[in-house]
């Protein structure tokens, strides 16, 4: 049986670092074999998930600083209102801790300095996969959670 790749969503605007990304993910091994749908700016983007489904899109790696964004906030903040539901990791090349806590705590999954990748491919792949792992984690925690909770609140129906 032959399993199908997952798809990831690459949004970076140059092609250097695209040539880069895809690269590495296809030379090192991650837990998945992956396509990629490389877009470069957010338009792009907004026309990609407008046009297609995107239940199937596993992760986006998304590039902070991109042409027709103020910032990296905003750059997440738009993909994140796209795509509410999808795993995101960030790609920068700026190690900015700051930034990087920030949207942490605003939910991206991780935060990948581009200039390191080329050093240690893994951490790419890792990111990928331990984001993928994650958000499969929290949403099957979330409909366990969804079921208890209807379960509870048939049983109070019931009671009145």
């Amino acid at each position: 049986m032959t399993k199908t790749a997952k798809k990831i969503v690459l949004i970076e605007d140059s092609e250097t670092d695209s040539f880069l990304i895809k690269r590495v993910i296809r030379e090192h091994p991650c837990d998945q074999s992956y396509s990629i749908v490389s877009l470069q700016c957010m338009g792009d983007a907004r026309a990609y998930l407008t046009q297609n489904n995107h239940d199937d899109i596993e992760v986006i790696l998304l590039d902070l600083n991109l042409p027709d964004t103020i910032d990296g906030l905003d750059t997440y903040e738009q993909i994140r209102a796209m795509v509410p539901e999808t795993p995101v990791v960030a790609l920068t090349s700026s190690d900015n801790r700051e930034l990087a806590m920030n949207l942490l705590n605003k939910g991206i999954e991780d935060f990948v300095c581009k200039t390191h990748i080329l050093d240690n491919p893994d951490l790419l792949c890792r990111a990928i996969d331990f984001a993928i792992c994650r958000h499969s984690q929290s949403q099957a925690a979330i409909s366990k959670l969804s079921g208890e909770l209807l379960s509870r609140t048939q049983l109070l129906s019931e009671m009145m």
